[in-house]
């Protein structure tokens, strides 16, 4: 009881910096917390709605297939279930509203009552022909409700079609056309259920599916089944076939899982080693203040054990207080993170928090990382005899002056800055641990600071240097290139078009595939170039050159002269092509072609599935192709601008969050350090009172001390800060976004403001520490 008492005052005569410490830690504990419940509560809800609505295993887009012909699909060796689908994209018409706006309607049979990749309705139910169930969020974003009406545009005719539910499907959490729309946009882009009988009527599609999905037996992988399901589907029309990871909704959200788990373990232990060093400083000093008080308590009986847990008491009280705190703060951060998620993910509410695993795994790092710090700092106790302890601790011997290795400082430095710069080279533990406290913190504000920079750059990379049409018009089936560049000519208010090809395709390299897109551009194109962020340079396509993205080569592991596999519908058979080129592109994922190459490859005249244009007005063009037949969506440019400014302003509270614990661990770590070093140099510093200086003099040396760290952190802290990014870069890169590594000047500017005002605190903060020195006290304490 006696040594708890002793502990809790001396933690309350130093409380300051054991609060900091506190603080530190318990930033760590509130990352893992709120981001592991967050994640852990996404990852809950995924399982149980892909389990409960028997999430398919495969699809497949086909020309068309009859309904009898599922029978041949069924009986591959694998396949346990598959269910035919009427997949149809309808251009909805609204009175005063150009935007083009899209549903995809999907079939369903009522009188199946498979579960497989079924969809949930809320609100309603269906009752007549021509009603459909649809997603919420397309509700909200045209001020519609249930039992309204809507008019579209479905096989050149306009049908009207009934809302009775809303609709919400395991296939679409993150409603997207395709990966190459990245950004969900409700108001344009939406899904929709109708029975099986009415679409099929619309269309014309009497017995007769365009899409598929399946379920495997248990132990198969898509790679088993699908060279059999391709002979099979052939005579159908293979659009597209791929595995549920390939699938758009399924791989935004399994990548938004894993590389939030790896930011959850990774991040916090940053902040913990950090605290560990803070107490082993602290122990450290305290235990060679608490010398006499050692040899006492041996002397008097108490064990080696005892004493050392004595000490280690430090730690664990540090790291309980902060486990409280953190888990309290992180707890209730994750409620922010699930909401910020919810705005993206179509998950239903509820599924199993796991609150209880990070609560206690929380509690355990806290209290791991207090006493393990207070072990190192304290473990040299066990060698420590009660009459060593009675005797002051023999002076180190001083290995080099640095005055005397580096003269020169002695004609740049006055007599403080002399006695500032001996103090760092006589504790280079210490000074090392502030300056790589000082780097961490550099980086870590440097780099937030960036974030906005960050992302303006990607778009403007993007929208300025490569794709820098106004609008892209998509047709459902491709077309004569020449006849499409015309047709888009002839619109009013478009200035100049281009015709492009894009195909969906497979690549194989090795042992590695992935889905991709075959991007034809003519080698004159104006409107779309390709653009190599990182070397700042533009790249022109040769007749038989393939041009890579820098996402695709690493997924694939492939390099500039390397052969790959090419599989894709709109090819007789695979090809191997040489890869001559690989460009970094922050936005998209694609492989470059020239364009009569392409059509070359194809077996046919140049065909466009897209024209790209330049406009004087957007809104009267859209307004104008609003009724295209052949028209599958058109993209406006300012539109998707907006939509990813959107999209990542949500996370702007949370940057401005973490530069503030940026700040808050450089205050912790030199407020520490500075502490550490006034308990050890008091008796110094108390001897230059007496000899006349004054408190702002005496606190200048400490302070001289501390800019002169500082900056030598903030020097290394710019290559590390690139650092960094390179391994956020490694841990939530997706296909189809990729974190520039680069950091413009005002991010930098950004960290070195944040460093040097942690400093300025620390300084006054000591500087009023100096002021109450009690020099006769000080001055009889033993050496």
């Amino acid at each position: 009881m006696i040594l708890i008492k002793k502990a809790i005052r001396s933690m309350l005569s130093n409380k300051r910096a054991y609060i900091a410490c506190i603080v530190l830690l318990a930033i760590g504990i509130i990352i893992y917390c709120s981001m592991g419940i967050s994640i852990d509560t996404l990852e809950v809800r995924k399982d149980e709605y892909y389990k409960e609505y028997e999430l398919a295993d495969g699809f497949g887009e086909l020309t068309a297939i009859p309904k009898a012909a599922l029978h041949s699909v069924e009986k591959i060796e694998g396949i346990k279930e598959v269910k035919g689908r009427i997949v149809t994209e309808a251009r909805v018409l609204m009175e005063n509203n150009n935007k083009i706006m899209t549903l995809r309607l999907i079939s369903y049979d009522k009188n199946n009552l498979s579960r497989l990749n079924s969809f949930r309705i809320k609100g309603g139910s269906f009752k007549e022909t021509n009603d459909i169930a649809i997603g919420d969020s397309f509700l909200t974003a045209h001020n519609l409700k249930i039992s309204d009406h809507i008019k579209v545009l479905m096989n050149h005719k306009e049908v009207n079609l009934n809302i009775v539910a809303t609709a919400e499907s395991p296939e679409y959490v993150y409603i997207i056309r395709g990966v190459e729309d990245f950004i969900p946009d409700p108001e344009t882009f939406n899904i929709a259920f109708a029975e099986e009988e009415t679409l099929s009527g619309i269309l014309g599609m009497e017995g007769i599916y365009n899409n598929i999905v399946f379920s495997l037996e248990e132990g198969y992988r898509f790679d088993d089944v699908k060279i059999e399901l391709e002979d099979v589907l052939k005579p159908y029309g293979i659009i597209s076939l791929y595995p549920v990871e390939d699938q758009s909704s399924y791989a935004m959200l399994d990548q938004e899982i894993k590389s939030n788990k790896s930011m959850t373990t990774q991040i916090p232990m940053i902040f913990v080693a950090m605290a560990v060093i803070i107490l082993y400083l602290m122990l450290k000093r305290i235990i060679e203040q608490d010398r006499m008080q050692i040899g006492m308590m041996r002397a008097f009986g108490y064990s080696k054990l005892k004493v050392l847990m004595h000490y280690v008491f430090y730690g664990g009280l540090t790291g309980l207080a902060a486990g409280i705190l953190g888990v309290w703060l992180g707890v209730l951060l994750s409620g922010t993170f699930i909401e910020m998620y919810n705005e993206f993910f179509k998950l239903p509410e509820g599924g199993d928090l796991k609150s209880i695993n990070y609560i206690i795994g929380g509690m355990l790092i806290a209290l791991a990382a207090g006493v393990f710090g207070a072990l190192l700092g304290s473990v040299k106790i066990l060698n420590l005899s009660p009459a060593d302890a009675m005797r002051p601790e023999a002076p180190k011997n001083q290995k080099g002056d640095i005055l005397k290795i580096l003269p020169f400082l002695r004609h740049i430095l006055n007599s403080k800055g002399n006695m500032a710069v001996r103090n760092i080279s006589r504790s280079k533990v210490r000074s090392l641990f502030l300056i790589i406290g000082i780097m961490f913190s550099f980086s870590l504000i440097a780099f937030m600071s960036s974030y906005g920079g960050m992302i303006d750059s990607m778009l403007f990379s993007q929208f300025e240097k490569a794709q820098i049409y106004d609008g892209k018009i998509n047709f459902k089936s491709p077309v004569y290139a020449e006849e499409a560049e015309n047709t888009v000519k002839n619109i009013e208010n478009i200035i100049y078009s281009e015709a492009i090809a894009e195909i969906p395709i497979e690549i194989n390299y090795k042992h590695l595939k992935t889905g991709s897109s075959l991007t034809g551009l003519k080698n004159d194109a104006a409107l779309y170039k390709i653009y190599d962020t990182e070397f700042k340079r533009y790249y022109k396509l040769d007749y038989n050159s393939l041009i890579m993205t820098n996402a695709i080569a690493e997924k694939l592991e492939c390099k500039i002269g390397d052969k790959i596999k090419i599989k894709s519908p709109y090819f007789k058979e695979d090809l191997e092509l040489v890869v001559t080129e690989i460009i970094t592109q922050n936005l998209g994922a694609s492989v470059f072609i020239d364009f009569r190459y392409l059509s070359d490859l194809m077996g046919t005249k140049p065909m466009a599935t897209a024209v790209i244009f330049t406009s004087d007005n957007m809104e009267n063009v859209k307004q104008q192709i609003i009724d295209g037949s052949n028209i599958k969506s058109v993209e406006d440019t300012g539109q998707v601008l907006t939509n990813y400014k959107n999209l990542l302003a949500s996370y702007d509270g949370m940057m401005v969050v973490m530069e503030f614990m940026a700040i808050i661990v450089a205050f912790a770590i030199i407020y520490n350090t500075s502490t550490v070093s006034l308990s050890e140099r008091k008796r110094e510093y108390a001897t230059l009172r007496v000899m006349g200086m004054q408190i702002k003099e005496v606190a200048q040396i400490m302070n001289i001390e501390h800019w002169i760290l500082c900056i030598m952190g903030m020097v290394l802290g710019i290559p590390f800060t690139r650092l960094l990014k390179i391994a956020v870069k490694e841990m939530v890169d997706v296909d189809l976004f990729t974190f520039p590594v680069s950091t413009e000047m005002t991010a930098y500017i950004g960290g070195a403001a944040g460093c040097i005002l942690a400093v300025i605190i620390a300084n006054k903060t000591s500087e009023k520490y100096i002021k109450k020195f009690d020099m006769v006290e000080v001055l009889k304490e033993r050496e």
